[in-house]
């Protein structure tokens, strides 16, 4: 459920209106507020459409922290592979050793072709194994 400015996602129940909140708070993301609200509907929303436009609202901010950890929450765990890919492609843009663990369990799990070789490519830039031992 996503919150903004004190309002919920069942303000705004039909899942156009929240891709169209999304479209306008994306070019706000500056603004540590609406930050949150994308990183919270990334996480929250069950909408996939609204998803990729808050996530498209984050590229910008893809090397702070609490970004990667969402994008990172995105790659493991999201149903929708548009989504992951998107992620994978953001968290390729800065690269990080703590990534090597969740890049592996991914390789092992992932069923998407092109999310799986891009976590293989990043672990061999990372000079790290694909496996885990």
């Amino acid at each position: 459920m996503m919150t903004f400015r004190g309002q919920t996602s069942t303000h705004f129940p039909h899942p156009v209106h929240r891709v169209e909140s999304m479209e306008i708070l994306k070019d706000h993301a500056g603004s540590a507020d609406v930050r949150r609200a994308l990183l919270d509907a990334v996480t929250h929303d069950d909408n996939a459409g609204v998803r990729m436009m808050a996530l498209e609202g984050l590229k910008r901010f893809s090397a702070e922290p609490d970004v990667q950890k969402t994008l990172t929450q995105v790659l493991l765990r999201d149903e929708n592979p548009a989504l992951r890919i998107q992620a994978i492609d953001l968290l390729n843009a800065h690269q990080d050793d703590s990534m090597v663990g969740v890049l592996q369990n991914v390789v092992q799990k992932e069923n998407n072709g092109y999310v799986r070789s891009r976590c293989e490519q990043m672990l061999k830039e990372m000079n790290a194994s694909i496996g885990t031992f």
